[in-house]
């Protein structure tokens, strides 16, 4: 976690507004000075992670968490999902990323898909708070497989952390072009996939709160990592193994 104004940042951050009740928060209030202490517990709703304080705690970032961690709960072996019915998108950050990145999906066929079966869902204007629901098992696209995701961004290969010719919308199109990353949920796909140890750009993580749901936490540099994964953050329902 980091720290913007006095308010904890990070992806713990996102998961703790991901509440039943909708525009609620589980971040306690600071503690009370010594010699009381007393501390929030930060429910205030059923949410995918509490955060709170203890005492003499930094004053922004809690020290403690439960539910969804963003260290201990990612899936490591899971890349691949079967679509269970209609699949719903909804953004939830996009972080501070300079990138105006596209999401979407793809056929797993156990080979790095060609950019004619890179569906797009959430384009480079889609913006936090967006949902896009689509009914892919009727799509003629969907080949019956599990499918994958991916995320493209407008990252200059000449200059890197910048946006190719200074615009940082990106497409499919751009990408055909010769410009910008593709990083998908398969890591063995990855233009800077150089084996276990490579840079991992994509975590996901399994609902504890709603059935069938999944949060996609990505960065989005190419071959570095400031692993705060609140560059593009999206939940997806509908999926299952």
């Amino acid at each position: 976690m980091g720290c913007n104004g006095g308010q904890p940042t990070g992806l713990a951050v996102v998961f703790a507004s991901q509440c039943v009740d909708k525009g609620i928060i589980n971040i306690g209030n600071i503690c009370l000075p010594p010699p009381d202490c007393s501390c929030d517990d930060g429910l205030n709703s059923i949410c995918e992670t509490t955060l709170w304080h203890e005492c003499n705690d930094d004053i922004c970032i809690p020290s403690h968490i439960s539910g969804l961690n963003p260290r201990d709960s990612a899936l490591i072996n899971s890349n691949t999902f079967r679509p269970t019915g209609a699949i719903t998108f909804n953004i939830l950050s996009r972080g501070t990323a300079i990138f105006k990145n596209v999401f979407g999906w793809y056929n797993a066929t156990g080979t790095k898909p060609n950019s004619d079966d890179l569906h797009v869902v959430l384009d480079c204007n889609a913006s936090v708070g967006n949902s896009v629901t689509i009914d892919l098992l009727n799509d003629p696209s969907y080949q019956d497989v599990m499918i994958g995701f991916f995320i493209v961004t407008l990252e200059s290969h000449s200059s890197a952390g910048s946006c190719a010719d200074g615009n940082c919308c990106a497409s499919i199109e751009r990408f055909k072009s010769g410009v910008g990353y593709i990083f998908y949920s398969e890591r063995n796909h990855n233009p800077d996939w150089v084996g276990t140890y490579s840079i991992i750009h994509l975590l996901i993580y399994a609902s504890e709160v709603w059935e069938n749901k999944f949060y996609f936490a990505l960065e989005d540099i190419y071959g570095v990592s400031n692993n705060d994964f609140t560059d593009f953050v999206v939940s997806v329902t509908g999926l299952g193994f």
